[in-house]
């Protein structure tokens, strides 16, 4: 795994290293060879995700944790606005989902069967999944009475989900179009572009 990743570093050294991309690999030679984790780790990086993903500046995960905020938004206003009124951002945890592809947080199964879609579908999986990830838990989200009560329920998001499949066909539930999310990645990459 190391072997790869310095070589990807050489390959494409706008890129670096980031320890998220350990995850990827790793899940990833569990199926294939080395050379084939090399160039499918480039087509992840280069055709999956936005530009700059991984990046020093890490502008690619900043762009999509905004977009994810807005769709969050717009599919889940009362639990949105319940995670403001407690002061919690619900970005503070679905980063970590998005950077390892979920890898990190769920049991082989599941992670390899959300890297298949991924791979297959693309990003809009990353957000599919995450929208799922909230509704099945969202009762418990909603019951929370202050924010260390939510940040517990918040915590054990992932550890609940035992069943690849139900997953899956929760998070089919929640249209995302790779129409708009180009579009709200546009948008929202002009801003932080513009601002800093």
């Amino acid at each position: 795994m190391r072997r790869i990743l310095h070589a990807y570093t050489w390959f494409k050294p706008e890129v670096g290293y980031c320890q998220s991309m350990n995850f990827l690999a790793a899940m990833m030679l569990i199926y294939v060879e080395e050379e084939t984790v090399f160039w499918m780790i480039g087509t992840v990086l280069d055709d999956i995700l936005p530009s700059g993903y991984y990046a020093e500046n890490l502008i690619g995960i900043k762009v999509d944790i905004r977009v994810f905020e807005t769709l969050f938004e717009q599919k889940f206003p009362k639990l949105s606005k319940h995670f403001q009124n407690l002061a919690v951002e619900p970005h503070t945890f679905v980063i970590q989902w998005f950077m390892c592809t979920y890898i990190s947080v769920f049991s082989d199964e599941i992670s390899s069967r959300i890297l298949d879609v991924f791979l297959y579908d693309g990003s809009k999986i990353l957000f599919r999944v995450a929208f799922a990830i909230f509704k099945i838990s969202e009762k418990q989200l909603l019951n929370a009475k202050d924010t260390p009560d939510l940040l517990l329920v918040c915590k054990q998001l992932t550890s609940v989900i035992a069943d690849a499949e139900s997953l899956l066909n929760c998070a089919y539930e929640f249209p995302v179009s790779n129409k708009k999310l180009t579009e709200l990645r546009r948008e929202i990459k002009k801003e932080i572009t513009t601002r800093v």
